[in-house]
C-alpha cells in the first residue's frame, strides 16, 4: 500500500530540489515491472558508469489500475505545487513551467517509466537487490547485465531523489531503493497483502519491504 499523497512541496537544499510528502522523501511500491529493452547505462561525471531501467508497467495483474490511479492523483498534486511553487524551483522564473510526466507517453505502446539505480560516491550499490524468493543478492559491475536482461520482470520500492527543470519542464528524478525479481510467467492470480505504508529510512537499507 502506497502512502497517502500529504502535504506535498519543494524543498531546495544547495542546488537540488526534493519532492517532500508530509516532510519526508516521496517513495512508492510499484506494479510489476518489465524490460522490454535490457538495462540502460551511461558515464556519469565521476567517471562511474550509471545504470537505469526503462521499464513497461504490466497490464496483466491486479495492482496495476490501483497503481495507474495512484500515479495519476499523484501527478495532479505534483502540478497544482508547482502552480504555487514554481519560484522554488528557479526564482527566475517569470511564469509556471511545464510538466514532464512520471510515466513517458510511448506512441502505441505502453508507457514507459525510468528508474535509476542508486550508488555511493566509491561507486557501490545503495540499490538493494532481492530474488523471487527474497533471498538478498549483492549487486556488482559483474552481475548487473546478466541479471537485468531483456523481458526481465520485478518489482520495485523507488524513491524520489529530486526534481529537475529543463527547458521550461519540471520532471522528476527516481533511484531504486529495493527491487526484487519475480517470475516472468502470469501474475495475474498472486494474492498480495497489504505492506505498511509508514516506510522507515533505515529499513529500506536492512530489510526487504516489497511483497
Amino acid at each position: 500500500m502506497n502512502p497517502v499523497i500529504n502535504n506535498l512541496q519543494f524543498y531546495k537544499s544547495g542546488k537540488i530540489i526534493k519532492l517532500l510528502n508530509n516532510n519526508d522523501q516521496l517513495k512508492i511500491f510499484t506494479t510489476p515491472l518489465y524490460l522490454p529493452f535490457g538495462l540502460g547505462k551511461k558515464n556519469s561525471y565521476n567517471n562511474t558508469t550509471e545504470y537505469f531501467l526503462d521499464c513497461f508497467v504490466s497490464t496483466n495483474n491486479e495492482e496495476y489500475e490501483t497503481f495507474i490511479t495512484y500515479i495519476d492523483s499523484l501527478e495532479t498534486e505534483i502540478k497544482n505545487i508547482i502552480k504555487t511553487q514554481y519560484k522554488t524551483l528557479d526564482n527566475k522564473l517569470t511564469s509556471e513551467p511545464g510538466y514532464y510526466p512520471i510515466l513517458r507517453p510511448n506512441k502505441n505502446y505502453p508507457k514507459i517509466l525510468k528508474i535509476n539505480f542508486k550508488r555511493d560516491n566509491q561507486g557501490n550499490f545503495l540499490t538493494m537487490l532481492y530474488d523471487e524468493n527474497k533471498n538478498k543478492i549483492k549487486l556488482t559491475e559483474n552481475n548487473i547485465s546478466d541479471i537485468f536482461t531483456k523481458n526481465t520482470s520485478f518489482k520495485c520500492l523507488i524513491e524520489c531523489s529530486k526534481m529537475w527543470l529543463f527547458n521550461n519542464q519540471v520532471g522528476s528524478y527516481w533511484h531504486i531503493a529495493q527491487i526484487k525479481l519475480e517470475n516472468d510467467k502470469d501474475q495475474s492470480n498472486e494474492q498480495n497483502e497489504p505492506i505498511e505504508s509508514n516506510i522507515e529510512q533505515n529499513n529500506i537499507y536492512n530489510t526487504i519491504l516489497i511483497d
